[in-house]
């Protein structure tokens, strides 16, 4: 009982009344310190578990987070399956994925008014790549992309590589998977694997009509804009070589340039001078006196801009090796060998990008009856397609993306 300052205990215990003046017996300080410990017990306690809960919820979110790289650096290996040589990660650039997603909101922005009309949600389907003329194939990690963005449930079965020389009639690829995801995306994915297929088949045709001689075939800066990345990657997959990407790759010192500076060899002291020891410095020229005045000035290569082979042969004897010899303009596919005769080391052909017809590829769905064979079993399935379409001896790659 508590009256005034008084605490009055148990009569038991009389001499254990206190008073605020007086001073705390051993009784009351033991309860103290045994309170005081009881709390220091339960901060420390709820410490622990908080701590606890942090570290646990932390040592979710990290292996969460290293499951999501490895899922990543896994659905990368997979989509890198195919390119044989030509192995790029083209997915790795984000203006190609800015560029693959800009395609499909193009497409389906507003949605797909026929497909979402007639084919039900659980429809599965099955459907084959079938190259309709001869081509060298290329862009099927963008191909693959496209349907990674719409439904990464669809399974790739890949039986060409990027680079292969595909004969008329070949099955590229076998998709199986929702219909509706299929159908959305065949248009866009066919654009780009027709483009950049279409691109590396003309430039093998070129790259095969100059063997033998020592010329190598170079692209040039004429490419859809936004596609260079792409169209780039698939003139090597033809065989073919990189000029400059961009502006920043290297000096290329054209007609405009020489006007404005003056001159060919003020404007590559002027070059030279701006530039690191590791950037080339080359020159567009149109005559033979302008061939000396390059030389003159130590150009590292000289563009023959627009020469007849003659004058091309004229020209690389005058270069006489002091120089890389590039030849450039209007080159086609029948006066492409008469240019290499010449002796010049580069081939600059601005069509291969700007003029290359699209590739003939055709995505082909297979009937019901051959879609119904998915429910009995997607093994037997396998073997019956590969019995169909003879690709056992080609082997096969997966991707499920």
């Amino acid at each position: 009982m508590l009256s005034g300052h008084t605490l009055v205990l148990p009569q038991k215990h009389p001499e254990t009344l206190v008073t605020s003046s007086s001073l705390l017996p051993i009784s009351w300080a033991r309860l103290t310190c045994e309170l005081r410990k009881v709390r220091e017990d339960q901060r420390w306690l709820w410490a622990k578990f908080v701590r606890s809960a942090f570290l646990e919820k932390a040592d979710g979110a990290i292996a969460s987070e290293q499951a999501k790289r490895q899922a990543l650096q896994q659905r990368a290996e997979k989509l890198s399956l195919g390119l044989g040589a030509h192995r790029m990660m083209l997915l790795a650039f984000q203006q190609v994925k800015n560029l693959m997603q800009v395609a499909i909101e193009e497409d389906l922005g507003r949605g797909d008014v026929t497909t979402e009309a007639i084919i039900a949600e659980h429809v599965v389907s099955r459907a084959r790549l079938v190259a309709k003329q001869e081509i060298v194939l290329a862009g099927m990690e963008v191909f693959a992309g496209v349907y990674a963005i719409l439904d990464a449930s669809i399974q790739i079965d890949v039986y060409r590589k990027d680079g292969e020389l595909v004969p008329v009639g070949a099955v590229i690829a076998a998709l199986n998977g929702r219909a509706r995801p299929l159908l959305m995306g065949e248009r866009v994915a066919l654009n780009f694997l027709q483009r950049l297929s279409g691109i590396a088949t003309l430039t093998r045709r070129y790259v095969e009509a100059v063997k033998g001689y020592k010329a190598d075939i170079v692209d040039t800066r004429k490419t859809t804009p936004g596609w260079r990345v792409l169209e780039k990657y698939a003139i090597r997959v033809g065989g073919g070589k990189n000029h400059r990407h961009d502006l920043g790759d290297g000096v290329l010192v054209k007609d405009n340039h020489i006007v404005a500076a003056g001159g060919i060899k003020p404007a590559i002291e002027m070059a030279r001078a701006q530039s690191h020891h590791l950037l080339k410095i080359e020159v567009e020229v149109e005559t033979f006196e302008q061939v000396e005045e390059a030389l003159q000035a130590r150009a590292d290569v000289i563009m023959l801009d627009n020469m007849s082979p003659a004058m091309l042969t004229v020209a690389v004897k005058m270069i006489a090796g002091r120089a890389l010899v590039e030849a450039s303009g209007g080159v086609s596919l029948e006066s492409v060998v008469e240019v290499a005769r010449t002796g010049v080391d580069l081939i600059s052909v601005g069509k291969l990008t700007h003029s290359a017809p699209a590739a003939d590829i055709h995505l082909e769905f297979d009937p019901p009856a051959c879609n119904a064979s998915l429910a009995v079993g997607e093994e037997e399935a396998e073997r019956a397609t590969r019995r169909e379409y003879g690709q056992h001896r080609h082997g096969s790659e997966r991707w499920i993306i």
